[in-house]
């Protein structure tokens, strides 16, 4: 530990500022990692460079979102031109469509697509379709997996695996989700 604390003296710094401005010293609970955290400066790949100029190799890679990687050059071409023709629209695009006929065509069993902002809002949609279709308001749930913010889902992700994951979350709306 000591030598980590040696090799990250700008991200202690920038924790000590954060801790000041964010709970926790962090911007999300799962970042909250003893004594401090690294903080990124750039990532490329599945490589991390954090302020101190120490390299890592992240096996995480954007909470496993990023299956190609930090800032692929081809991304970077596409969300360049997209930037150009307009960002955050509001209406329906063109591309949208587009897509979804892709995702549709891809995966035989996905006959529509539903878009969403986040992991917690898909998670969330999801848990409210299958309780719709099924009928049934049990849910079984992965042990230590992250699966979002939502409550029905914010339990098990740390031991001990059988309590709700932090104060405020009615016990009644995770005692319906079995963790597995």
């Amino acid at each position: 530990m000591s030598d980590y604390v040696k090799k990250t003296p700008g991200s202690k710094a920038l924790f000590e500022r954060a801790e000041k401005v964010l709970p926790a010293g962090v911007s999300y609970g799962i970042r909250d990692i003893a004594p401090h955290p690294f903080y990124v400066k750039s990532a490329k790949g599945v490589k991390l460079t954090d302020v101190d100029g120490n390299v890592y190799k992240d096996y995480w890679v954007g909470h496993g979102a990023l299956i190609l990687g930090h800032a692929p050059d081809a991304i970077i071409d596409a969300v360049a031109e997209q930037i150009r023709d307009g960002t955050h629209i509001g209406f329906s695009h063109f591309l949208e469509v587009e897509l979804a006929e892709r995702i549709v065509d891809m995966v035989p069993s996905a006959e529509m697509v539903r878009y969403t902002s986040s992991g917690t809002e898909a998670n969330m949609y999801v848990s409210r379709l299958a309780r719709a279709y099924t009928g049934r308001m049990k849910m079984a749930k992965i042990e230590g997996g992250w699966h979002g913010g939502y409550d029905s889902l914010h339990v098990g992700v740390h031991a001990p695996f059988d309590i709700p994951e932090s104060a405020g979350l009615n016990p009644k709306t995770t005692e319906d989700t079995v963790v597995v």
